[in-house]
């Protein structure tokens, strides 16, 4: 953690208790989780620059304000992009999710976990437990051993990935870096 993030996490804190706000109902006010809200204070993330908004109304200040700078968020999701390490289990859960065309969120909603689960299972911060494979892999419409594969096999497949593919992870991409969900984002190609 640095002294940036500390920094951030602290005032956010100190800002949302001044407003006698608990994590729960801030989260609510952002349209997040309440443990997005405590990673946050603790300096684990940062808010992405789509939260920016809503995160400046929840705390009655300007988006302006140096500490939502969109500029510096975005820096900062650019950096955390860049660090987050990916493990084969979690490469191919990403691919397959993008496969079927479905974000984070609605993945997350129908195996029954929070969108930070499948998020945090899709950088290898953690991985799904044993007893969740049957689920994930009905859901992504594979075999439980697709979802287990060595690391080398799902690395090597994912060097080719289809056109559909592609464009999948492009929209979210641009999704995320234009504050919008992927079913707003339109590419088109011409051959």
């Amino acid at each position: 953690m640095t002294g940036s993030q500390d920094a951030m996490g602290a005032t956010l804190r100190r800002l949302r208790l001044r407003r006698g706000i608990n994590q729960t109902d801030f989260a609510e006010q952002i349209g997040v989780a309440r443990p997005t809200v405590w990673s946050w204070e603790i300096g684990r993330t940062h808010p992405r620059e789509s939260r920016i908004p809503a995160l400046a109304r929840a705390l009655n200040m300007s988006e302006n304000d140096p500490i939502l700078s969109p500029q510096a968020v975005a820096e900062r999701d650019e950096k955390r992009t860049l660090e987050e390490p990916q493990d084969a289990m979690g490469a191919a859960l990403r691919r397959l999710r993008l496969r079927l065309g479905i974000n984070q969120t609605d993945f997350a909603e129908l195996i029954g976990v929070s969108r930070l689960t499948v998020w945090s299972w899709e950088i290898g911060r953690t991985h799904p437990r044993k007893s969740r494979i049957p689920a994930l892999a009905r859901a992504l419409k594979v075999s439980e051993n697709e979802l287990t594969r060595s690391p080398q096999t799902v690395a090597h497949r994912d060097e080719r990935r289809t056109l559909e593919e592609e464009v999948a992870l492009s929209k979210e991409r641009l999704a995320a870096a234009a504050g919008t969900t992927p079913d707003m984002i339109e590419i088109i190609i011409k051959l």
